[in-house]
């Protein structure tokens, strides 16, 4: 009977071990923290391994290692993607607006080729321009009708923009051309 006591004293001294390191050790050998106080974290007091809570799973700290370089490395090719794009886009769009700038460019020269044109043949006619002594009649054909017209006793004065012609009686007798726009011999 000894035996069968000395030995249930042994196995119960064991289970009282087994169970005061269950409440009292285990639950000591891991020290729990915060990072940046957001992500908790798991240190064995015993082998110093680190563990983080990243969602659900527990991540080594050497595994947060290398999945924050991945991403660094990630993110430094997206910013080398979106430089490549600006620079494209900026590539584009000056290619773009230089092209639209010729057209309008051309267009205008264009039409100002043609109003020179235009304004020679006009000059080499005599009939096209007027002097001291012409009519009313005559300065309205070649000019057009003016702008507005000012009558002080026998005298006129046709405006046409910042230009003047001078009437008295109905003939000219001077002018004002100050924007070369009037058509004088």
């Amino acid at each position: 009977m000894y035996s069968v006591k000395k030995d249930l004293i042994r196995y119960g001294f064991i289970l009282i071990l087994l169970f005061g390191i269950a409440v009292f050790v285990y639950p000591t050998l891991y020290k729990y923290d915060k990072l940046d106080q957001k992500y908790p974290v798991k240190i064995n007091r015993i082998t110093g391994e680190t563990k983080v809570l990243v969602g659900s799973t527990w991540n080594t700290v050497s595994d947060s290692t290398n999945d924050i370089q991945e991403i660094e490395e990630f993110k430094s090719e997206i910013y080398e993607q979106i430089e490549q794009n600006k620079e494209n886009i900026k590539n584009e769009v000056v290619e773009s607006i230089r092209s639209e700038v010729l057209q309008q460019v051309e267009s205008d020269l264009q039409a100002v080729q043609q109003e020179i044109a235009i304004y020679k043949e006009s000059s080499l006619d005599p009939n096209n321009s007027f002097t001291i002594n012409d009519t009313t009649d005559t300065v309205k054909k070649i000019m057009g009708a003016p702008d507005s017209i000012n009558s002080i006793g026998p005298f006129d004065t046709w405006s046409y923009g910042e230009d003047s012609v001078k009437f008295e009686d109905g003939k000219v007798v001077g002018w004002v051309n100050s924007s070369n726009s009037l058509k004088i011999k």
